[in-house]
Parts: C-alpha cells; sequence; structure tokens
C-alpha cells in the first residue's frame, strides 16, 4: 500500500527507522506466502495538512484497503480508497505483489491518484523477520516530483499492523518521517485465514459400476459484507442437476468460533464448528458437527479436510447415529478439485 505523507498529520514521537537488508540479500520467491498475513480488510485514519478542492485542510479522513490473493501464494492484489469526513473520496488505488523474475525480488507495483495527481511507483520487499516486514520503493506523480522512500511493516496481534515510513531523497520539502497504523475491520476473513481460497467452484466427479456419472460440486461464495461464506452444493447425475443443500460460514460475535450452518434440501440440519490449521503449505480444517436428519433422529461427527493448492478432500473420521456409530453411505474420503 502506498502512504500519502504530504495529506496526514500522524504522531512521529518514538520513530523507528526501517531495519536494512544484510548484504546484498533480498528475500526470495517463498517469502510470498509469508505475505498472507497482510490478506484482509484493514482501514487508517488520518488528517489532512493541505486543502484540495472539496476538502479543507485539518479535515478528518479515512483510508480503506482490501488485500487479497489474485493467486494463492503466488500474487496478491491491493486495492484502497481515502474518503473525507465529508464523504467525498478524494483518493484511490491499486497494487499488485508478487515475483518478478527479472528483478529477482517480491515487488509492490501501484498507481493511483489523490486530488488530481497522478502518481505510480514501486517498492522491493527486502526484509523478512517473523513479523516484521521490510521496504525499499521509488514513486513520481504526474507534475514530475519523485521521491525515495523506505517503510517498515511489523504485525501486531493479527489485528493492526504498525508502520514507519522513512522518506530518504525527496524533491517535495513538505515529506517528512511518520508513524501509522492499519486496523484490521474484517475477523471473519482473518479468523478463517487461508481457507479464503476456497471461494470459487468445485467439482467431484465419480462412475457407477452401471455407467451413471455423478457430479457434485461446491459452489463458494462471499456473504454480505464477506463476513460470511455461502457453499451452495449440488448433484448431477447423467445431465440433471439436484440442489442438494446450502451452508453459511460465519463467525460467532461472542467467542469468535468460526460456526457453520448447513440445510439440507431434504430437511436435515447440521451445525458445524471449524478449526482451521497451516501446516506444510496446506491447510488443515477440522469440524465438529451434529444436527437431525428427516425422521428426526440425532448424529454427531468429526470430519478432516485439506486444502492444498486447487485440492480439496474431506474425510469423516467419527459418526454416531441416536448415540450408536454408523458409517453412512456415500460419506468416505471426498477429493474435490477446483474449476475456477
Amino acid at each position: 500500500m502506498r502512504l500519502i505523507p504530504a495529506l496526514i498529520t500522524i504522531s512521529l514521537a518514538g520513530l523507528v527507522t526501517s531495519t536494512t537488508m544484510a548484504g546484498d540479500e533480498v528475500p526470495g520467491e517463498e517469502a510470498m506466502e509469508s505475505l498472507g498475513a497482510f490478506v484482509g480488510d484493514w482501514q487508517f485514519t488520518g488528517t489532512t495538512q493541505e486543502g484540495i478542492p472539496g476538502i479543507d485542510a485539518g479535515m478528518s479522513f479515512t483510508t480503506f484497503q482490501k488485500v487479497q490473493w489474485t493467486v494463492p501464494m503466488k500474487e496478491l492484489s491491493i486495492d484502497w480508497t481515502m474518503k473525507a469526513q465529508n464523504g467525498t473520496t478524494f483518493g484511490s488505488g491499486r497494487s499488485r505483489v508478487r515475483w518478478d523474475d527479472f528483478a529477482e525480488a517480491i515487488l509492490n507495483t501501484y498507481m493511483g491518484t489523490e486530488g488530481f495527481t497522478s502518481f505510480k511507483g514501486v517498492a522491493t520487499l527486502i526484509g523478512v523477520d517473523g513479523v516484521n516486514f521490510d521496504w525499499r520503493g521509488h514513486e513520481s506523480s504526474g507534475t514530475g516530483a519523485s521521491l525515495n522512500y523506505e517503510l517498515s511493516y511489523k504485525l501486531s496481534g493479527g489485528q493492526n499492523w504498525l508502520v514507519d515510513f522513512v522518506p530518504t531523497c525527496t524533491d517535495a520539502e513538505n515529506i517528512e518521517p511518520a508513524r501509522f497504523t492499519w486496523s484490521r475491520t474484517n475477523d471473519f476473513k482473518y479468523a478463517i485465514g487461508s481457507f479464503a481460497d476456497m471461494v470459487g467452484n468445485w467439482t467431484m466427479i465419480s462412475e457407477a459400476e452401471d455407467g451413471t456419472t455423478t457430479i457434485n460440486t461446491m459452489d463458494i461464495s462471499w456473504g454480505p459484507g464477506e463476513r460470511a461464506l455461502v457453499v451452495n452444493h449440488a448433484r448431477t447425475v447423467d445431465g440433471e442437476m439436484v440442489p442438494m443443500g446450502m451452508e453459511v460460514m460465519f463467525l460467532n460475535p461472542e467467542d469468535k468460533r468460526v460456526l457453520g450452518r448447513l440445510i439440507f434440501a431434504n430437511g436435515a440440519v447440521v451445525i458445524s464448528e471449524y478449526e482451521m490449521i497451516k501446516e506444510d503449505g496446506a491447510l488443515l480444517i477440522n469440524s465438529v458437527f451434529s444436527g437431525s436428519n428427516p425422521m428426526q433422529e440425532s448424529f454427531r461427527g468429526v470430519q478432516s479436510s485439506m486444502l492444498e493448492g486447487d485440492t480439496f478432500q474431506m474425510q469423516p473420521v467419527d459418526m454416531t447415529l441416536e448415540g450408536s456409530r454408523f458409517e453412512p453411505q456415500g460419506m468416505g474420503l471426498r477429493i474435490y478439485r477446483r474449476v475456477n
């Protein structure tokens, strides 16, 4: 994300200068995965120093930022807007973060506008240390002015990014070091982590001994405000599609658990609780579920799933019906593959 230092007033007390890279070494392509910590919705507030058309100096504003994977673990997209207290949008932009073979480095290439002035720039990731990310960049504006700078990001509690901006060479006189904080605004996205990569269409194809082909699909989309996931299940047998059910995954506001409510077309209702664990580049999802079938018989179970690239595997590991253990037909290992 690009900081617009000429417009904001931020306390500089205790400013820490961005660390520099060791020798000529910069993080390799594998560091892209660690940048997943930036995924989510963020905002910070400030005060304009210079008046622009429709906005007086000294007016409060909020910058909103959305970070998401364009290609999981390979490319990030970042979109942001700046909105003044009076409702006027006076800045916006977008960027892409990805590995560049020519530069042999991870680059953040961005462009946008501020008032009536356009700008563009590129920043290079020069250091990664746990929750600390250091960048070095160059920016130019439509007026011909240029700026070299360093940025240091430090993640705090998974909910805030503390950012230090240090100009190293600039044509402008009013650009000074600054510190500000991005705050997370969507706890659901944070709670599900890489499971957000499931958004899209998934298919499992199977064939019976009689030659019948069955296509099971999961269409996963964001709910309102991207604070829930909606999963539509369907089955197509020899060209005829039958809806199977719909699940809504959401965050319990009281205890921050990720829950799901699945209603099948036959009337069965399932309530699930999810736990996500990142391990060796894959996402493990453990879920405990319970519900009742159309005959009003109660059941409980545990399911283990794994998301790895474009493959999603689900495997029930324990199920009981009316207190007795059983193995329902068609509930063995299921492997879905991404369609888009």
